[in-house]
C-alpha cells in the first residue's frame, strides 16, 4: 500500500494537468 500513495498522486497531478490542458485547447480552438 506504500508504493500505491506517490502512484495515486502522480496519478491524480497528470489528470488535472490533462485537465487543464483540455480546457486551455476547448477554450482556444472554439
Amino acid at each position: 500500500m506504500k508504493q500505491l500513495k506517490p502512484f495515486t498522486k502522480i496519478s491524480l497531478s497528470l489528470f488535472t494537468l490533462g485537465t487543464i490542458l483540455s480546457l486551455i485547447g476547448y477554450f482556444a480552438g472554439g
